[in-house]
Formats: C-alpha cells, structure tokens, sequence
C-alpha cells in the first residue's frame, strides 16, 4: 500500500474508472433515445417552447461547484506542501510520515484542478460552437460524454482527496497513541526513573499529532458540508429544471389541444328550402379549419364518401353541406323500410384532421320522395318525442 500511495501516477488508474463509466453511460442513453446530438438550450428542442430558456442559468451553478472544488483543492496542495518544506522535531516525525502518501493526495487535488477547469474551458468551446450553429446539431454525443467524464473526474477527485487524506491521519494518530501506552506500561515504568507529569503548553499541543489530526479533520468536515450545501443548490436548481421542463410540456399539451379543430355537426333545412336535408358544421374553437370529406354510414353497413370541395370554416362561424337521402334508400326505396345511418365530418387543421362526433338520422320512403328525420329509429317508438331538426336562415352571400 505505501508503493501505492507513493506514486502520483495512479491518481489516474482511480480516476478512470469513473471517466469510462460515465463515457460508457452517455452512448448506451444515446443509442437508447437514436439520438446522436443534445440540446445546451431547452428552446432549440422541438417539442419545447421558443422561451423555455437557455444555458447561462445552469452554467453559473456548474462554474460555482467547480470554482469551491478548485479553490479547496488548491488550499489542500499548499496546506500539504508547506508541512512537507517546514519539517521541525516539534512534529514527532508526522510531517515523515505524510510524505509517504503525500504524492498520492496531492495527485488527487491535482487532477482535481486540471479536471475541472479543463472542464469548464471544453463545455465553453462546445456552448460557443453550438451557439453559432444554425441547426444546433454540434454538441455530439463524444463531446457530451467527455464533458460528463471531466466533471465526474473533476469531482471524483476532489472527494477521494480528502477521504484519503483524513483516513490516513486518523490510522496515523492511532499508531501514535498505541505507542505511547506501550511506553506507559508498567514494564515500562520499571525500567525508567519515575518522572513528575509537566503540563503540556498549548505551543506545544498546536504543533503536536493530536492537533494536525484535529485541523485536518475539522477542514474534512467543513469541505463536507460546503460541498453538501453547493449539492443542494445544485440539486434544487435540476429540481426547479425538472419543475420547468414539465411545464413546458402540459403548455405544449394544451396547445396542441386548443389548435385542434373544434366542431359539431347537426341535421338541418334551410328555411328556403325545408324539406332538402343539409348538415350544417358550427366551429367551436379558436382555430379555423376546411372541410376534407363527409362520410354516411348506413346501419347495414354500407359507406357512403364524398369527396367535398374544401369549405374553411373561421372560428365562431358555420357552413352547410347538402345531401340527398335518397342514395341510402336506392332505386326501389319505396319498398325499403326506414333505414338507420348517421354522418362523419372529417375537418382538416394546423395540427392534422380530426373527425366530429356522428350525427344520426333516418330515411324512408314517403309523399313521393325521401322521407328523412334527426335522430335514431328508436325514436319513432309510441311516446318517444322525435329530436328536431334545425331551422337555418342562410345569407344571401352563402347561398
């Protein structure tokens, strides 16, 4: 273990293996989603709107936790470096001691800083090349996973430095304190003159093992909970992203929602002509829309479609469509019974075509010609009042 600790070179055979994860885990996600390039801003995605907000937000939370992390780093360096230069009797060989994993934990700290601030200098490259991109397509799956594989290191790093070097004190201060009982044991104290326990002086303590053990573990500590704190913000920031991002998407829900065409269909006469029988479309929504085609489904099965000349309906206006009855009823309708069908809108709009509900009606054979009625053949059931068709007073411009 001490040929371990002593050779700053296997900083990088710990580090890798996260490196390699990481870099593993963006192309499996990408391979997943077929899904070669990612988005920095939130409104390049398709599904997103165009105000969902860009990068700079999270950038100041990935600068703050990398800038804490170098910083500390940097103080552990100096810290770790100004023991080694100024070793002095007053520290009972500890600062000998540390020497022999001093390269490991200073390699930590090291890459630590390298990682990171290669970190951030690679994620502005590639914001500032996606930025000046027409399709912000640049930001490939490679340089994401090398810029995941740098910050995880970076951070990665930065822990096990700490974590290395308070576990090694804390095994050091008990090798200490397991020979200095050997030294006061009764055999001990046989063979040495008894001497007359002296105070200890607080110069002396501050520059013993006990107090470099007790600095070092008070500034683990204090690490630990900034980077608990920075990780809490950081998190609240992906909790507040995640808060956006869902949003975002019952705001594009809606929105598709409310640009679908909205409209009813009802059996209807004009007033000018009442016994032809039209259907008239009323739209509802907020959106205009065109008439494709109009579909009559007899209860026997039989289709009728009719390609339609394309009517736009605005929103808050409405068109009619004739139709005459008697195809359902055919050559010999007066021999037929009364016959059950109903009629299918298909309306065409911003967001594709969507068909209204079906209006039922039917026809028979009566006066000479087709005898039709709203509504459904249980309705001429004795005590059924029969629905009425609608009276419609049409302009003269749409006539």
């Amino acid at each position: 273990m001490s040929r371990f600790n002593s050779s700053i070179w296997n900083v990088f055979w710990i580090l890798g293996v996260p490196g390699i994860v990481m870099v593993g885990w963006v192309f499996w996600s990408a391979w997943r989603k077929r899904q070669w390039y990612y988005f920095f801003d939130a409104k390049h995605n398709r599904d997103f709107p165009a105000d969902a907000g860009n990068f700079k937000r999270h950038w100041k939370n990935y600068e703050g936790l990398a800038k804490l992390c170098i910083t500390l780093s940097a103080g552990a360096i100096a810290f770790l470096i100004n023991l080694l230069a100024n070793q002095s009797k007053a520290s009972n060989g500890f600062a000998e001691t540390v020497s022999q994993v001093a390269p490991l934990i200073i390699g930590f700290f090291g890459a630590s800083i390298f990682l990171l601030i290669s970190f951030l200098l690679w994620m502005g490259y590639c914001y500032e090349e996606y930025s000046h991109s027409s399709k912000h397509d640049t930001y490939r799956a490679w340089k994401y996973a090398l810029t995941q594989s740098l910050g995880f290191m970076g951070f990665i790093g930065f822990l096990l430095g700490f974590i290395w070097f308070g576990s090694f004190v804390f095994a050091n201060a008990q090798n200490a304190s397991s020979l200095a009982a050997a030294a006061a044991s009764p055999i001990a104290s046989v063979v040495q003159s008894p001497v007359a326990p002296t105070p200890q002086s607080l110069g002396a303590w501050l520059v013993s093992d006990k107090s470099v053990a007790a600095a070092t573990w008070g500034l683990v500590i204090v690490t630990f909970l900034l980077v608990v704190a920075t990780a809490l913000l950081v998190g609240d920031g992906f909790r507040k992203s995640r808060e956006q991002t869902k949003q975002w998407k019952e705001e594009r829900e809606r929105r598709i929602a409310e640009s679908r065409p909205s409209a009813v269909v009802e059996l209807a006469a004009k007033e000018d002509a009442p016994l032809d029988m039209c259907f008239a479309c009323f739209n509802l929504g907020n959106n205009t829309f065109y008439i494709d085609r109009m579909v009559v489904t007899a209860s026997d099965g039989a289709r009728y479609e009719s390609g339609l000349t394309p009517q736009i309906v605005t929103p808050g206006t409405w068109v009619t469509i004739d139709y005459n009855p008697a195809e359902l009823l055919g050559m010999f309708g007066e021999n037929q019974p009364f016959k059950e069908a109903n009629c299918v809108l298909f309306l065409r709009g911003a967001t594709g075509i969507v068909t209204t509900d079906p209006e039922w009606f039917y026809v028979g054979y009566g006066n000479g010609r087709a005898d039709w009625h709203k509504g459904r053949l249980a309705d001429r059931q004795p005590g059924v009042i029969p629905p009425q068709h609608k009276i419609i007073r049409v302009p003269k411009q749409n006539r």
